[in-house]
């Protein structure tokens, strides 16, 4: 059974904060924060998929390596974005993207190396290594090896390190609205057109509510009361601010 992973919609159109121009640097600094958030949702994505392999309690080695998992997030990248990872320094994408893709898989890919001796524990199923365990570490992972903010975050969430800050707050508020276009990101520029922020919502699939589903409160196989989610609704978004170069 896998967990809650939640459906991007990266390529949706892009609603832009306030100002009606944006200078080709601070469009180019959207569009790398919408690669990033793409790359870090996919290996959420990979890890839920795996989940019946890593919980299998009757095998020891589960094959489920930095290698493999590279491989099958970088596959799902290219295919939704129609670039060629092995290629990217020539792609036409930003160089801020062509510098920090590489760097956030090298930060998924450690997280799952120092996970292996618990991926490949033998006689015990649910080992907890979920898509928001592996989010959150990998976001912080991240952000250490960057200078790059990047969280996973919701209105209720269940590690105190994904809580949202208060701009945060408000546009999951905004996310949550009937009236707001499905799909669209936010964007916009801070501190003086030095910085961006981007916010990509993420809505709750059918194999989200095993967990984040009804009743509200009932007790999922994590432990955690269930939030009461219903499919399609706002489950969180990706948070991702850096520079304007």
């Amino acid at each position: 059974m896998r967990y809650s992973v939640i459906l991007l919609v990266l390529l949706a159109p892009l609603l832009i904060g306030s100002g009606a121009n944006r200078s080709d640097q601070e469009l180019h600094a959207i569009e790398s924060a919408k690669f990033i958030a793409l790359l870090f949702n996919t290996g959420r994505v990979v890890v839920g998929e795996f989940q019946e392999v890593i919980n299998d309690k009757s095998k020891g080695n589960k094959g489920f390596t930095t290698d493999i998992f590279a491989q099958h997030v970088i596959e799902k990248f290219e295919k939704e974005t129609k670039l060629s990872w092995g290629n990217l320094a020539e792609e036409s994408i930003p160089p801020q993207a062509k510098k920090l893709l590489p760097l956030l898989l090298e930060a998924q890919k450690s997280i799952i190396q120092e996970r292996q001796t618990l991926i490949n524990l033998k006689g015990v199923g649910f080992k907890g290594f979920i898509p928001a365990t592996f989010g959150t570490t990998a976001s912080l992972r991240f952000r250490s090896m960057s200078d790059v903010y990047l969280k996973q975050t919701a209105s209720v969430v269940r590690n105190s390190r994904n809580t949202p800050n208060q701009y945060e707050q408000s546009v999951l508020k905004k996310f949550s609205s009937p009236s707001y276009p499905h799909g669209e990101s936010l964007a916009e520029t801070i501190d003086g057109g030095k910085k961006i922020r981007l916010m990509v919502p993420l809505y709750y699939q059918e194999h989200c509510l095993s967990c984040h589903g009804a009743p509200k409160g009932a007790r999922d196989k994590t432990g955690h009361p269930k939030e009461g989610g219903k499919l399609g609704e706002i489950g969180g978004a990706i948070s991702v601010s850096l520079d304007v170069q």
